[in-house]
């Protein structure tokens, strides 16, 4: 019995065993499985969807190196969930561009000043060399470079020279500004302001976006042409214009060789002048009534003496209804705008008449009146006299010109009158009062004048 029970667990321990054993062997079995499984068949060097970092991803079958698409956007390579190498495009955060195949800060850029030259061969373009005017990209090996904007009117231009990656930092030029990494023109507009008018100084601009691109002003050839500028659309262009008979050219436009500004004779209301090329002849007043009028007859300048109907004033005639009259005493004024444009003063045209000025409607006019009885004229008025003093009707002015009278009255009251008078074909007895006195003087005539009715007058 015994024997029995020893050759059972001996039979057990070996199935036992036996079992134990394939379950080790299947361990191992799932074991090696797994660790073959894991083995990854894809790597990416900047560790997936990493746009702001250059790397690149490669299976058994292919690699992909992250590049720029534009300015803005990534080609980045990564590896798949099946452990395959694709690319994705992404797009630039704000504030940030494409460069060497990662997304770097604006900033960034543009404190760059130099790159490390690729020295590999095989360099290859697209917009044909240093090109600011075409977005391009340049290819070596496996890295692309982008043409780029930095800033609104800087580009960071990228290009191939004997088989290596150079850059340049370019402006772009008046006009335009920089979008997608080329230099872009703006939209062009043209103003002109003399409407084409060869009789017309102007100017003529372009507008790139509203700066200014171009700007030219019409100017004189030579003497007889000038250079008009105009707008064909939106360029400019230009002509020679010859400025033809009776016509030159001076200050960028064909004028009148001479030119009456204030068109012809009859404006006598208009202070102007007449110009014959350089030179003005303006119109001017010779006295208070008489105007000397400028005007062209042809290209040549001419004159003529116009009699004013109310007065002449700075150049041109004043009409009466624009004159006021001021009487004060025995002064009258005529004013025009707060000037005194003629004064008159009565004066006595003997002993007992008063030769009376007054203004009335823009004219003088001239009264004579006789002092009443008892009273004498002196000094532009009818006055009483006193005993013991003497009135010179031309109030002493000792005016040789004039014949005048001097009356004393004595203590008795008794008047007489002396009268100025020629003590000779050249000299003038001149009678004037000194106080109470009468005083007399010789006066001498000058050239050209001799004394006749007691008083110089010419000959």
């Amino acid at each position: 019995m015994k024997l029995q029970i020893i050759a059972f667990l001996i039979i057990g321990l070996l199935i036992f065993g036996c079992a134990q054993s394939n379950n080790d062997t299947q361990k191992i079995s799932n074991k090696s499985s797994r660790t073959a499984t894991s083995l990854k068949q894809c790597e990416d060097s900047d560790g997936g969807l990493d746009e702001n970092a250059n790397g690149f991803a490669i299976d058994n079958r292919q690699k992909a190196t992250d590049s720029c698409v534009n300015e803005s956007v990534v080609a980045e390579g990564y590896c798949t969930r099946e452990d395959k190498v694709a690319v994705q495009e992404i797009s630039c955060d704000r504030g940030k561009i494409c460069q060497n195949g990662a997304c770097v800060a604006v900033a960034n850029v543009q404190n760059q000043t130099t790159v490390q030259p690729i020295t590999e061969a095989g360099c290859s373009e697209t917009d044909n060399g240093n090109n600011i005017y075409q977005s391009g990209t340049v290819r070596v090996q496996n890295r692309i470079y982008s043409d780029v904007c930095q800033g609104a009117y800087d580009i960071l231009e990228y290009y191939c020279q004997n088989g290596e990656q150079k850059q340049a930092n370019l402006h772009c030029p008046t006009g335009s500004r920089c979008l997608n990494g080329a230099c872009t023109e703006l939209e062009r507009t043209c103003s002109e302001t003399d409407a084409n008018d060869q009789d017309s100084y102007g100017q003529t601009t372009i507008y790139g976006g509203g700066i200014v691109v171009n700007r030219e002003s019409d100017r004189c050839l030579d003497g007889l042409s000038n250079l008009e500028f105009y707008c064909d659309g939106t360029q400019m262009s230009n002509r020679t214009v010859n400025c033809g008979t009776g016509k030159y050219c001076s200050s960028g436009m064909c004028q009148n060789i001479c030119t009456d500004y204030d068109q012809g004779q009859n404006q006598q209301n208009v202070n102007s002048y007449v110009r014959v090329r350089n030179e003005t002849y303006n119109d001017l007043c010779q006295d208070q009534k008489t105007l000397l009028e400028w005007s062209c007859d042809g290209t040549t300048p001419t004159n003529r003496q116009i009699t004013c109907d109310g007065a002449c004033n700075n150049g041109r005639c004043i009409n009466r209804n624009e004159l006021t009259c001021i009487n004060e005493g025995s002064v009258a004024q005529l004013i025009y705008d707060g000037k005194i444009i003629e004064q008159r003063t009565s004066s006595c045209a003997d002993s007992r008449t008063l030769r009376q000025v007054s203004c009335i409607d823009g004219e003088f006019i001239t009264d004579a009146l006789r002092c009443t009885s008892g009273d004498i004229c002196s000094s532009s008025d009818c006055i009483t006299p006193t005993p013991n003093s003497c009135y010179d009707l031309d109030s002493g002015s000792r005016d040789a010109y004039s014949q005048s009278s001097v009356i004393r009255i004595n203590r008795e009251g008794v008047k007489s009158e002396q009268t100025d008078d020629c003590l000779s074909d050249s000299t003038v007895i001149e009678y004037s009062c000194d106080q109470q006195n009468v005083k007399v003087d010789y006066k001498t005539c000058p050239s050209g004048y001799s004394c006749r009715y007691g008083a110089c007058r010419a000959i």
